[in-house]
């Protein structure tokens, strides 16, 4: 099965060179983790989509989540490259506990509630609930780890 969205599409095919691209979201963030603690890579990125070309409250958040994880279960010291970071990390903290009303409040999902996709926002603040990885196999090819 193949999914091509505007946004997702777009983010793959700008790290898609990469020697390893992995696909999160706050539904996979402990696969992700994991995988990233086992691989160890020297650098990491974590790349938003976004929505219409511009900033996403709810990548950000997920970055947050994922590099807080990161950070409390590394037995090395992660070192934090960018305020972006820090910034992620902070949203993460302060709204970990209710995901799904900062998903309401952000523009994405306040389209999504006037399309009636109220259980796609609650699927999608269920923090953990896949434990799958989609990894780029060959540019352009995800595969599930």
């Amino acid at each position: 099965m193949f999914i091509s969205t505007t946004n997702g599409t777009r983010a793959l095919q700008r790290v898609e060179k990469s020697s390893m691209v992995v696909a999160g979201s706050i539904i996979n963030r402990q696969s992700v983790v994991r995988f990233l603690l086992e691989k160890q890579p020297e650098t990491l990125w974590i790349l938003g989509s976004g929505w219409e070309g511009g900033y996403s409250l709810e990548d950000t958040v997920c970055a947050g989540a994922i590099a807080q994880s990161l950070i409390s279960q590394s037995a090395d010291s992660i070192t934090v490259g960018n305020d972006e970071v820090i910034a992620a990390i902070a949203l993460y903290t302060q709204w970990k506990d209710n995901l799904l009303l900062l998903f309401h409040q952000a523009s994405h999902g306040q389209r999504l509630l006037r399309l009636k996709c109220d259980e796609d926002l609650k699927y999608c603040a269920a923090i953990d609930s896949l434990d799958v990885l989609p990894i780029q196999k060959s540019p352009g090819l995800l595969v599930k780890l």
